[in-house]
């Protein structure tokens, strides 16, 4: 099992993602996709995918904001 970060909101893998994370969550949970997009631009966003071998088995969507 390996993390891969995604940078890049035109990845084909993030609107893979996203349509997963829009079964998951109850739309009053859910980000738009406007705000969704504009996280990437954020150092402290992290939209992770976790692959076994070359297959996505799930992601991971966090803010990484240091220690407290």
């Amino acid at each position: 099992m390996k993390l891969e970060r995604i940078r890049d909101n035109n990845d084909p893998r993030v609107e893979r993602s996203l349509a997963e994370y829009r079964t998951s969550f109850p739309l009053h949970e859910q980000r738009r996709a406007a705000s969704q997009a504009a996280l990437f631009d954020r150092e402290a966003y992290h939209f992770t995918l976790l692959l076994d071998g070359d297959t996505e088995v799930g992601t991971l969507l966090y803010w990484d904001l240091g220690e407290a």
